[in-house]
């Protein structure tokens, strides 16, 4: 009843309010800052609203790393940062993918190639850039200083000095359009106003939707049990509201892939337990039977296998010949996050896996590493260790995303939101993890989405004004 009382005091204290821009952005990540901005250069009144008190979404737990081809920053690592070289690069990794269709080779170039001008266009403005590197392989990267944090401040500053206004705690509810089925705004609300925001255009920017778990379980149920590390406000609701007014969605979800990781509650108590890691461990799924290369050919390469095998849980064993692991693994005991035993068969018994099954997984794997050659998934001899010193510890690990692939179709040169019939929604722009599909093929590149978003945002910002004008 006391729930009751405060919910309808606090609906008869809202109030109703109505604003006008030209260009409204929702959502204030790399893609919505860049929207933004470029909006603002290209001389639109721009408004910027965010669910969340403070700017920057899941760019801001980023590295602030961006792909960034034939750029003018200073190349201090020896890269070829040319777009064909880069290209080159996309193909080795995307071609290991299952998915038919993706990526799409043309539109990656196209906003790749961009990707350089984009990071110089930002740096014009005061975004700290450092020189050209190559912590990835294979990738050109420049690196903003001080990160995503530092990224987001640089570039709140920049848009705020360019006359952008932003209305934070502000909530997108659903799509204004008239008759012919064009944009003319969004309804939204504050924690105080009901509010109906007329725009000339609309920019969604709203991140993706793995922290939605009723949508990872229709669009992309194979992710259900993976880590996602995006922002709490990546809940879809961009992909929701251009799906009410038409939008073509993409119909094949995956996800943004990350790495293999122990729990996020178990490295917070145990930070030595960071020492744990897979290359040199024999892992198995919840069946007891080892179901890939630990060591991984690239940084989602085991993520992959993990969720590509859907066998969970999955536990990567460790004998005790690293004493410096033994304490941090003792301490997992007690989260619920590591098991042992003196024997094979015991820890069999603790992981609740057939004894027979882990046991002849176990042999297997010490008869590979003595011969020195992994004939079964090709892990390189170096990693191949026998473990032979008990007692024995299987940790559990964790596959991990930084976001969703998927989102609605847009056009590659001005990021409009296309209907199924490839016609453009006018006045509807969308940049970001809102449209990501077609870059990927269930595998992701360290430093790509930064590139990717801050690219198609810049352009559906100067398409956004251009349309206003």
């Amino acid at each position: 009843v006391t729930a009751l009382k405060a919910a309808r005091e606090k609906k008869n204290d809202t109030t109703d309010l109505t604003r006008d821009t030209d260009v409204l952005v929702v959502g204030t990540g790399i893609a919505g800052m860049l929207a933004a901005i470029s909006a603002a250069d290209n001389g639109a009144q721009v408004l910027a609203i965010d669910k969340m008190p403070s700017t920057g979404g899941t760019s801001i737990t980023a590295g602030g790393y961006f792909i960034a081809a034939d750029s003018q920053q200073p190349n201090d690592s020896n890269i070829d940062d040319s777009i064909d070289s880069l290209m080159t690069y996309w193909h080795n990794i995307m071609d290991e993918g299952s998915d038919t269709g993706y990526p799409n080779y043309d539109k990656v170039r196209s906003i790749l190639g961009d990707s350089g001008k984009t990071v110089d266009y930002m740096a014009s403005f005061g975004v700290p850039f450092g020189s050209i590197i190559n912590p990835f392989g294979g990738t050109p990267v420049a690196a903003v200083e001080g990160g995503g944090s530092g990224m987001i401040s640089a570039l709140e500053k920049a848009a705020r000095d360019k006359g952008v206004e932003f209305l934070l705690e502000c909530k997108a509810e659903e799509l204004i359009t008239e008759g012919s089925g064009a944009v003319t705004g969004v309804k939204a609300t504050t924690p105080t106003e009901n509010m109906t925001i007329n725009a000339k255009s609309v920019v969604l920017a709203t991140g993706g939707f793995s922290k939605n778990p009723e949508m990872v379980k229709s669009y992309s149920p194979e992710i259900e049990q993976v880590v996602p590390l995006a922002a709490v406000s990546s809940t879809g609701d961009g992909i929701r509201m251009a799906e009410a007014v038409g939008a073509a969605r993409f119909e094949n979800y995956w996800s943004s892939l990350s790495g293999v990781t122990i729990s996020m509650d178990y490295a917070k108590a145990v930070p030595e337990a960071s020492g744990l890691t897979t290359a040199q461990q024999l892992g198995v799924n919840g069946n007891g039977e080892r179901f890939a290369c630990e060591a991984g050919k690239h940084h989602t390469a085991l993520t992959y296998d993990l969720i590509k095998d859907g066998n969970y849980p999955y536990f990567f064993i460790f004998d005790s010949s690293n004493e410096e692991l033994i304490a941090p693994m003792e301490a997992g005991i007690e989260l619920g996050e590591v098991f042992k035993g003196d024997t094979i068969e015991q820890l069999s018994g603790a992981i609740n896996v057939d004894a027979s099954t882990l046991e002849t997984t176990y042999d297997r794997y010490n008869e590979l590493a003595k011969s020195g050659s992994d004939d079964d998934f090709g892990k390189e001899a170096d990693k191949l260790i026998a473990l032979e010193k008990g007692p024995f510890y299987a940790v559990k690990f964790y596959p991990t995303t930084f976001g969703t692939m998927g989102g609605v179709q847009t056009n590659v040169d001005t990021a409009n939101v296309l209907r199924e019939d490839g016609t453009g929604i006018a006045n509807l722009y969308a940049a970001g993890e809102m449209s990501n599909r077609d870059f990927y093929n269930q595998h992701y590149v360290l430093a790509a989405s930064l590139s990717f978003y801050s690219t198609m945002g810049m352009r559906a910002g100067a398409a956004a004004a251009e349309n206003a004008k």
